[in-house]
């Protein structure tokens, strides 16, 4: 087991066990990724980041669907 705190999922409770002492369900990690701007593979991981907003080209050209 790593020294990283875990938070479960399902009752939110921090813990650093592999199991939750409340409900006794697994326990994600509780950090985010590491982020790095030379990432080659980030449009796979964020697809919505590199979509273009619909919503606020439809404001502006005043189109509907």
């Amino acid at each position: 087991m790593r020294g990283l705190m875990r938070k479960c999922a399902r009752c939110g409770v921090y813990t650093m066990k592999d199991r939750c002492p409340v409900c006794r369900r697994p326990v994600v990690n509780a950090h985010p990724p590491k982020f790095s701007p030379d990432d080659r593979y980030i449009e796979y991981r964020r697809p919505e980041a590199y979509q273009p907003m619909r919503g606020a080209v439809q404001e502006k050209t005043g189109e509907t669907n």
